[in-house]
């Protein structure tokens, strides 16, 4: 599952305002699963056999830093430039406070795969990850708590638009919902072919308004969106015939959805579907 965030959807701006793509180095050939910018310029990179990346200079030049580890990583979040978490294959949890040059190796509790993390605030943070595991830290990844998610499907993306409401998504048409910071999730209903659905990635503006990307399994690519917290959901397989594995709102209006097979579909009307 490939996940892509803010450095492609940047560059994805960068190319349909100039109608160019700029290859940038990286210096790896590893397989690159996520990547983080803090800032303007510096931004870091994830992947297979431990990778892990950084640029200080907008993508220009790439380093490789020393993570410690060969696990699959699979999702990075950095809560400034220094400060940052690393999730992967068995339940690694790997953080910084130096902006790379050191890794500390968590005690995450679990040794199921992670494949998202987040963090609502410096010491507030998220992890989702395979068999519904949800993980919650409220002092910055010193502990993390194994919360009930109430389902035993993967979950592949979790995203808190404010503090206390968040949604994580997953296989078999899986949303779900938090309100009160992850202390409780409630299971949302997408459609009428809800359980054949695959959930790959999830962005929403605010509590109320949100995008989910994936598609039906064995088949078509999909883009849902909902502008009342979840209660109901338009769109529907079929936009694509290929999977979507992220999304992205650069603002209210524009949306950035990306796939297989090079797909990416972009709107300037508040995704409407």
């Amino acid at each position: 599952m490939r996940k892509i965030s803010l450095l492609v959807f940047m560059l994805l701006v960068s190319t349909l305002t100039f109608s160019q793509w700029t290859a940038l180095t990286s210096g790896t050939m590893n397989y690159l699963a996520s990547v983080h910018f803090p800032d303007a310029n510096t931004g870091y990179v994830v992947g297979d056999s431990g990778t892990i990346l950084k640029t200080i200079n907008a993508g220009t030049k790439w380093n490789a830093l020393t993570s410690g580890t060969q696990n699959y990583l699979a999702s990075v979040f950095f809560t400034n430039v220094d400060t940052g978490y690393v999730v992967g294959a068995g339940g690694i949890i790997l953080k910084t406070i130096n902006g790379g040059d050191a890794w500390t190796n968590l005690s995450s509790g679990t040794n199921k795969n992670l494949v998202s993390v987040c963090f609502t605030d410096r010491n507030t943070g998220y992890a989702v990850g395979d068999s519904g595991t949800i993980l919650e830290t409220i002092n910055g990844g010193t502990t993390w708590t194994v919360l009930s998610s109430g389902t035993p499907n993967d979950l592949t993306s979790i995203y808190f638009p404010d503090f206390n409401t968040g949604y994580a998504v997953g296989l078999y048409g899986t949303i779900l919902k938090t309100v009160n910071a992850g202390t409780s999730w409630t299971d949302l209903t997408v459609g009428s072919y809800g359980s054949s659905y695959v959930f790959l990635s999830d962005y929403f503006l605010n509590p109320d308004s949100g995008f989910v990307v994936g598609g039906f399994i064995g088949g078509s690519g999909g883009i849902w969106k909902t502008i009342d917290g979840g209660a109901t959901w338009s769109g529907e397989s079929g936009q694509s015939d290929f999977y979507f594995y992220s999304v992205f709102c650069t603002n209210a209006d524009t949306v950035f959805a990306i796939g297989e097979a090079g797909t990416v579909r972009k709107t300037y009307n508040e995704g409407a579907l």
